[in-house]
């Protein structure tokens, strides 16, 4: 079979984005678990659009999964992360995010997702420059804010530094990024303090004072109620493991610039299933996971047999509706 999963026309994968989030706002009308903001700070910026839960928010949540996708995608179109350039990574996105985000209610998920993919894209613009410190510190700054949001993020955050050590900067442009990650924790404190009067030791313990969460065991996501969330994150982790074979045997005729920038989507997956590590999968998890995943996975589709990738798309569009309706 020669269906090449990469060469979809765009209206194609729009309408699968579409009916992705037709879904996922549908189900927002029904009963579901709301996600409650995980920090003071996340729930200032949530009381924007209504709260958790609200139509509205989903509606505004939906938004936010195509903005994301989009930027997901023109990181592989404009970077050339890819033999093959194509906006399926849209639909990759949008699958591992809608699992659970969208039907919240909730924009801070979605928010720190915005948050890595623009980062991250300013580190990308930063290769094959020297004593560039600009985009490092910008990139660092919109990544430092995600613990402000959702503090077990921190592991993403924490292996994002590593991506100077991929892109090769210098000593003094590590210092610029690791400033650009720390600022927006310290101006955080400033302004609660400016105005609600809060010192500094209160605010970073509301922030990061509840790291973890309840014991998770893996195990939980292959009872019978969570089946369909459990195998599709199994299903996605494999696409991800066989992506990086790819990344690994293949490596040696790839350029450069495309070959770091997979590494570096790696460690975001890398840094979100470390997450797991302190809580339970959650709408933060999968639009920080989808943010890698999205990316990293589209070398699977370019590099793997036809056939074996036709089977994993139509997979992963059944397992994505599958996690949202049951």
């Amino acid at each position: 079979m020669k269906i090449d999963i990469l060469k979809q026309p765009a209206a194609t994968i729009l309408l699968a984005e579409a009916a992705l989030l037709a879904v996922g706002v549908g189900a927002t009308i029904g009963e579901r678990e709301v996600v409650a903001a995980a920090t003071p700070t996340a729930e200032a910026v949530e009381s924007l659009v209504g709260g958790s839960g609200s139509l509205f928010g989903a509606i505004v949540a939906a938004l936010l999964v195509f903005i994301n996708s989009l930027l997901a995608a023109r990181i592989v179109t404009r970077y050339s992360a890819s033999v093959v350039r194509s906006f399926v990574p849209m639909v990759l996105f949008t699958i591992a995010a809608t699992a659970t985000s969208v039907q919240t209610g909730s924009i801070i998920p979605q928010l720190t997702a915005t948050l890595l993919l623009t980062g991250s894209s300013r580190l990308i613009r930063s290769f094959k420059r020297s004593l560039i410190f600009a985009p490092l510190f910008e990139g660092y700054f919109l990544i430092g804010i995600i613990p402000l949001l959702y503090p077990n993020a921190l592991p993403v955050v924490a292996l994002s530094l590593l991506m100077m050590a991929i892109y090769e900067r210098t000593p003094r442009e590590w210092v610029a990024g690791m400033a650009g990650a720390l600022l927006p924790t310290l101006l955080c404190a400033w302004l609660w303090w400016l105005f609600a009067g809060v010192d500094f030791g209160t605010t970073l313990a509301d922030t990061f004072g509840a790291i973890g969460g309840e014991r998770f065991r893996l195990a939980e996501l292959f009872t019978l109620d969570r089946l369909p969330e459990g195998v599709m994150l199994a299903f996605m982790t494999l696409i991800v493991l066989l992506a990086v074979v790819s990344l690994v045997v293949m490596g040696a005729g790839m350029r450069t610039r495309p070959k770091k920038i997979n590494w570096h989507f790696t460690l975001i997956v890398v840094g979100s299933l470390l997450m797991l590590l302190l809580d339970s999968p959650s709408p933060y998890f999968y639009a920080l996971f989808a943010s890698g995943f999205a990316v990293i996975a589209h070398l699977f589709f370019a590099r793997w047999p036809h056939i074996a990738t036709l089977i994993a798309y139509l997979l992963l569009l059944i397992l994505g509706f599958g996690a949202m309706l049951l």
